[in-house]
């Protein structure tokens, strides 16, 4: 899976669970910008899990700040994907 590809669908995830209105970048704050709470939060793990085919520990989200921050973490962690 190519680099892009992961980012675009962390990204469209993020959109589609928040509902925030608008289009997320890596630099988008999970709490400040997307209002996203713990409920969400595991909302879009789940949702990740399905569309990557991964099983997530939750723990490894525990310090994830932004879009970018669970971008960088499924590319390195779990999807070998080099970061850009």
């Amino acid at each position: 899976m190519e680099a892009s590809n992961v980012e675009s669908i962390v990204f469209g995830i993020l959109e589609t669970v928040s509902r925030c209105g608008f289009q997320v970048r890596g630099d988008s704050d999970l709490r400040n910008d997307l209002d996203l709470d713990s409920l969400g939060t595991l909302l879009i793990l789940n949702e990740l899990e399905d569309a990557f085919r991964i099983s997530l520990r939750e723990e490894d989200f525990h310090q994830v700040a932004s879009a970018g921050d669970i971008v960088e973490i499924l590319r390195k962690a779990y999807l070998g994907v080099p970061a850009e």
